[in-house]
């Protein structure tokens, strides 16, 4: 779902694919690969716009990690059978 990031001097752009019902994504940064050391604010960063990105700055040199997944679901109609 997480595409790759735009690079910037001192910053990132976070994409993403939307996700089939989702209104929200909750966005994890971190400093290793094991999203055990999280950017601080980063932390399941809950996003309810209807933007697929999030921009990442003031950034210092260095690896950074990202994912994405779906926040909350939207109500989907019911079935009807005819």
């Amino acid at each position: 779902m997480a595409l790759p990031a735009t690079l910037g001097f001192d910053y990132f752009i976070a994409h993403w694919e939307t996700a089939l019902w989702a209104n929200e994504y909750c966005l994890d940064v971190a400093l290793d690969e094991g999203f055990e050391n999280f950017l601080p604010g980063f932390e399941n960063l809950v996003l309810v716009n209807d933007s697929l990105q999030k921009t990442v700055a003031s950034l210092d040199t260095g690896t950074y990690f990202y994912r994405v997944r779906p926040g909350m679901q939207k109500e989907r109609a019911p079935i009807q059978t005819l």
